[in-house]
Protein backbone atom coordinates (compact mmCIF):
# COMPACT_ATOMS: atom_id res chain seq x y z
CA UNK A 1 0.00 0.00 0.00
CA UNK A 2 2.74 2.46 0.92
CA UNK A 3 4.57 1.84 -2.35
CA UNK A 4 1.40 2.52 -4.34
CA UNK A 5 0.83 5.77 -2.42
CA UNK A 6 4.40 6.90 -3.05
CA UNK A 7 4.09 6.06 -6.75
CA UNK A 8 0.81 8.00 -6.99
CA UNK A 9 2.37 11.03 -5.29
CA UNK A 10 5.42 10.84 -7.55
CA UNK A 11 3.34 10.64 -10.71
CA UNK A 12 1.12 13.51 -9.56
CA UNK A 13 4.21 15.65 -8.99
CA UNK A 14 5.66 14.79 -12.40
CA UNK A 15 2.32 15.57 -14.04
CA UNK A 16 2.11 18.93 -12.25
CA UNK A 17 5.60 19.87 -13.39
CA UNK A 18 4.85 18.89 -16.98
CA UNK A 19 1.57 20.80 -16.98
CA UNK A 20 2.86 24.00 -15.41
CA UNK A 21 6.61 23.85 -15.84
CA UNK A 22 6.79 24.93 -12.21
CA UNK A 23 8.50 23.36 -9.25
CA UNK A 24 6.10 21.63 -6.86
CA UNK A 25 7.49 24.04 -4.23
CA UNK A 26 6.33 27.15 -6.14
CA UNK A 27 2.83 27.49 -4.64
CA UNK A 28 4.05 27.17 -1.07
CA UNK A 29 6.88 29.63 -1.68
CA UNK A 30 4.54 32.15 -3.34
CA UNK A 31 2.04 31.96 -0.47
CA UNK A 32 4.79 32.45 2.10
CA UNK A 33 6.29 35.32 0.12
CA UNK A 34 2.97 37.16 0.09
CA UNK A 35 2.63 36.63 3.85
CA UNK A 36 6.05 38.18 4.42
CA UNK A 37 5.48 40.94 1.81
CA UNK A 38 1.76 41.77 2.24
CA UNK A 39 1.71 44.88 0.04
CA UNK A 40 1.97 45.53 -3.68
CA UNK A 41 5.50 46.78 -4.43
CA UNK A 42 4.12 49.31 -6.92
CA UNK A 43 1.13 50.88 -5.18
CA UNK A 44 0.94 49.42 -1.65
CA UNK A 45 -2.39 47.62 -2.20
CA UNK A 46 -3.17 44.72 0.12
CA UNK A 47 -5.67 42.79 -2.00
CA UNK A 48 -5.50 40.79 -5.22
CA UNK A 49 -1.79 40.13 -4.70
CA UNK A 50 0.35 37.89 -6.89
CA UNK A 51 4.02 36.94 -6.84
CA UNK A 52 6.00 37.74 -9.98
CA UNK A 53 9.58 37.19 -11.05
CA UNK A 54 11.91 40.16 -11.60
CA UNK A 55 13.79 38.14 -14.20
CA UNK A 56 10.99 36.21 -15.94
CA UNK A 57 10.75 32.49 -15.27
CA UNK A 58 10.83 31.67 -18.98
CA UNK A 59 14.17 33.49 -19.36
CA UNK A 60 15.89 31.88 -16.37
CA UNK A 61 14.03 28.92 -14.80
CA UNK A 62 16.88 28.44 -12.32
CA UNK A 63 15.75 31.59 -10.49
CA UNK A 64 12.20 30.30 -9.99
CA UNK A 65 12.54 29.76 -6.23
CA UNK A 66 15.05 32.55 -5.48
CA UNK A 67 13.33 35.02 -3.17
CA UNK A 68 15.68 37.77 -4.35
CA UNK A 69 14.07 37.40 -7.80
CA UNK A 70 10.48 37.76 -6.55
CA UNK A 71 8.21 40.77 -6.20
CA UNK A 72 4.62 41.10 -5.00
CA UNK A 73 2.28 43.02 -7.28
CA UNK A 74 -1.48 43.52 -7.30
CA UNK A 75 -3.74 42.62 -10.20
CA UNK A 76 -5.12 46.15 -10.49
Amino acid sequence: MLIKAVKRAYHATVKAIKNTGRSPKWRLLARGFIKSHPNCAACGAVSSLQVHHVIPFHLDPMLELEESNLVVLCQL
